[in-house]
């Protein structure tokens, strides 16, 4: 697949990159260092943010939602500043939002992670369009994705520490894919229009598709070591959007430096 990297942001951990169905507009996040960022035509723009939120998707007019440790927020068209719509269960000092995602219907799943990364105390919850809050899973140090199927019914979440990803269907968890030592650890995931499912391998420098049953299609190389999260456009799907993460690691490897903290495109 070409590759292409759009926006050199400089990014530590750039990460839940989201598409506006409407415009076709990106917007991503800096997990470490808390900002904002949109990408379209004529726009690169970069706001601070008071903490680290993860990006869960457009809905209704075009309105962004997001996820901090405390609050569910919302930048609704045209502002700059996001407003609270609900308050989340967690606990600041001991988790963070890592990843997430938002269904038409306004529910929102709300992935966390330890914030030393090992204490087994991450979850995923969804929240309903009431407010109702439901805990999904846990009992890991990071939950990565989730990717939620076309029709709602099934939502994949990463185990990134034991290389694991679990598909949530009604009241059962079921293994769905079990990573190896070279592939990197199970990152961000999108379930694309065609019914497939790409998954980012965090420092594995590829991104792979899957069928919906688990099956490995293929792998695709990209030319940074820790892929972190893909989006797809509804006006374009046949374009694969990735973030990438900074490392000290690459700092031997100058041209796979130079592609992390980005925004890249994947082309089909």
């Amino acid at each position: 697949m070409p590759t292409r990297c759009l926006w050199r942001a400089r990014a530590q951990l750039a990460e839940t990159p989201r598409a506006d169905p409407r415009s076709g507009a990106i917007a991503f996040v800096d997990l470490v260092t808390p900002r904002l960022y949109r990408f379209g035509t004529g726009l690169r723009h970069i706001e601070p943010l008071a903490g680290p939120v993860a990006l869960l998707g457009y809905h209704g007019d075009s309105g962004l939602i997001g996820a901090s440790a405390t609050h569910l927020l919302r930048w609704d068209t045209g502002e700059t500043r996001p407003r609270v719509v609900a308050t989340l269960p967690f606990d600041p000092e001991r988790v963070r939002v890592n990843d997430g995602w938002v269904e038409a219907d306004g529910t929102c799943w709300i992935a966390t992670m330890a914030r030393d990364g090992q204490r087994p105390i991450g979850e995923l919850w969804r929240v309903d369009a009431r407010g109702s809050r439901a805990r999904c899973f846990g009992g890991v140090p990071i939950v990565n994705g989730p990717a939620i199927s076309p029709d709602g019914r099934r939502a994949l979440v990463a185990d990134s520490v034991n290389r694991t990803i679990w598909c949530l269907e009604a009241d059962r968890v079921e293994l769905w894919a079990r990573f190896d030592d070279h592939d990197g650890v199970p990152d961000g995931m999108v379930w694309h229009p065609d019914g497939t499912v790409w998954v980012a391998h965090y420092g594995g420098g590829k991104v792979s598709q899957w069928s919906a049953d688990g099956t490995r299609k293929r792998s695709v190389p990209v030319p940074f070591v820790y892929p972190t999260a893909l989006a797809v456009a509804a006006l374009q799907p046949e374009c694969l959007y990735v973030t990438s993460a900074r490392h000290p690691r690459e700092g031997t490897a100058r041209a796979w430096w130079r592609g992390s903290g980005a925004l890249w495109l994947l082309t089909a």
